[in-house]
């Protein structure tokens, strides 16, 4: 074999198409990848403003919660305040307090110490209900008297004077539940 010429072996077209081949195939990838890196980026833009929108639903909800809660407290204390104004009327022109409507009246406003402060609560059922009870007295102790004719003068402006305190508990009331009866309270 010392004489044998090999003749020069061409390379395979295989040879040629492999560095293009590597190259198309990298460059694929990246086309690849960077298709999803846009498509996961378009997500997460989507998913941000979702959760942004959800975000503005739930403060939204929030704030309109807020509201309708002192709605209703305004309500509820508007119901108080009427019940209680009403019943100084009752009893002012009635010049006692009736037992069964002062029961009613009771059981209505139980929620009043829940609603307000002390100071509303003490005024209701000590300082106003004690004129009432005063008034019931004085109109009893007249009703009691023997003979139409035979009341005393000062007993008859008593009453007057108790009666006329009695309406103008109407302002105080009103004074006292002022800061209760604002819906931005």
């Amino acid at each position: 074999m010392e004489g044998l010429i090999v003749p020069p072996v061409e390379p395979h077209w295989t040879a040629y198409a492999s560095p293009l081949i590597q190259f198309l195939a990298a460059a694929g990838a990246v086309w690849v990848a960077y298709r999803f890196g846009t498509i996961q980026a378009g997500i997460a833009k989507q998913q941000a403003a979702t959760a942004m929108a959800a975000a503005q639903t739930a403060a939204a909800a929030a704030q309109t919660a807020r509201n309708r809660l002192k709605y209703d407290l305004f309500e509820r204390r508007l119901v108080m305040y009427d019940l209680v104004y009403a019943h100084i009327d009752r009893v002012a022109a009635a010049g006692m307090i009736e037992p069964e409507s002062d029961s009613e009246f009771l059981r209505a406003i139980r929620p009043l110490g829940w609603l307000t402060d002390a100071s509303v609560t003490r005024f209701v059922l000590k300082d106003l209900r004690d004129q009432m009870i005063a008034l019931s007295r004085l109109t009893r102790e007249i009703e009691l008297r023997p003979g139409a004719g035979e009341v005393p003068v000062d007993l008859v402006m008593a009453r007057a004077v108790a009666t006329t305190q009695l309406h103008q508990n109407h302002e105080t009331l009103a004074r006292m539940f002022e800061p209760y009866l604002k819906l931005e309270h």
